[in-house]
């Protein structure tokens, strides 16, 4: 008889806790945060983004100033030559 009321007492605890528990799964606080943390991955891969395009157009800008920087010593060099010819 004893073990009984012991066993009947535990099944008891053991479903408050399990209620419990199952009760404060169903209100978590935990999904405002992950819809935070959501929308901050969100907001750093639209920056991530703008920086990428960012970067393109630096890299396009390089590559057309390099292009010019050669283009001039080009023409130094040309200038040079025909300098060097008319002295001659």
């Amino acid at each position: 008889m004893k073990h009984k009321k012991i066993i009947i007492l535990v099944t008891l605890g053991a479903l408050l806790c399990v209620g419990k528990v199952w009760a404060d799964n169903n209100s978590w606080q935990g999904s405002p945060n992950l819809i935070r943390t959501r929308n901050i991955i969100d907001q750093l891969g639209q920056k991530l983004s703008t920086k990428s395009s960012e970067v393109n157009r630096l890299q396009e800008q390089a590559s057309l100033t390099q292009s010019q920087l050669t283009d001039a010593q080009n023409n130094v060099q040309d200038y040079k030559n025909k300098a060097n010819d008319l002295q001659n």
